[in-house]
């Protein structure tokens, strides 16, 4: 695990030297100028931990710029396309700096496995006018709507490694992602929520010697080892076991009879009615 002073060190290294390297690589810095990519980035980070809100007067105000002559009006001039497209890669390096050098869980189910993966994704809103770049979903209301955008990252409980951050346009499902598509070492274990739903992904980690683990699909078909239907409605409701608290049982999933272990937990009242609510 890195010290204080190690990741401060690794995160300094990613706002000046990577920085001033993806400025030129990705086209942001075409020819020396005062504004050099490290201090653009240090501008935007600082300004806005300062104040999430700053306005352009406040950013070139924040200490880091003091050194270079520019105006507000200049600073809303460099957030182009190639902005964006430099801010990305820092973005990425400054996430996987922090990733904890492999050392032992203290749970001991965890080490069964060679490693432990999450994977979610989060959305957020951004202005309508960049709808043809990132489209979000829509909605009844006229503004903030039309444009949105999905950060999807894995973290290996295990080892505190990480796998992103990808950005994708809101409008695209969890599975179209690059997580999905990212391959995990023999062994693995996958734990993901229903937007990555899929029996094919699931059969596919079960031929590649990799583990899942989901929440079910309310329209998943459900069959017993030897084929026969089962109705998850009647086994929670009126099943013979209905007084259980924790259910454990054999299963097949979908058409494409998916062998699977299939926990049930009867939940307080007060949680199943906020949940049907819901």
């Amino acid at each position: 695990m890195y010290t204080l002073a190690e990741l401060a060190k690794q995160i300094q290294t990613v706002l000046g030297a990577t920085a001033d390297q993806l400025a030129k690589t990705t086209g942001f810095i075409k020819r020396q100028r005062k504004l050099t990519g490290a201090k653009f980035v240090r501008a935007l980070t600082l300004g806005f931990l300062q104040k999430p809100a700053a306005t352009l007067e406040e950013l070139t105000q924040s200490g880091v710029l003091n050194e270079v002559e520019i105006s507000p009006q200049g600073l809303d001039k460099r957030f182009t396309e190639e902005a964006a497209t430099f801010l990305q890669p820092v973005l990425e390096e400054a996430v996987n700096t922090v990733v904890l050098a492999p050392q032992p869980v203290p749970i001991e189910w965890l080490n069964r496995f060679t490693a432990v993966w999450l994977l979610d994704t989060t959305v957020l809103r951004l202005p309508d006018e960049l709808e043809e770049v990132w489209p979000g979903t829509g909605g009844r209301t006229t503004t903030n709507l039309q444009s949105s955008l999905k950060v999807e990252v894995g973290f290996d409980l295990k080892r505190g490694q990480l796998k992103g951050p990808f950005l994708l346009p809101g409008r695209r499902a969890d599975l179209a992602g690059q997580l999905p598509a990212e391959s995990f070492a023999t062994g693995s274990l996958r734990i993901a929520d229903l937007g990555y739903f899929s029996l094919v992904e699931m059969a596919k980690l079960d031929q590649e010697g990799n583990f899942w683990w989901s929440r079910l699909r309310n329209d998943t078909l459900l069959a017993t080892l030897d084929g026969k239907p089962l109705s998850l409605e009647e086994l929670a409701v009126t099943g013979t076991k209905a007084n259980y608290r924790r259910l454990e049982l054999e299963v097949l999933l979908g058409e494409q009879r998916l062998p699977a272990r299939l926990l049930l937990e009867r939940v307080p009242s007060a949680v199943a009615a906020k949940r049907r609510a819901q």
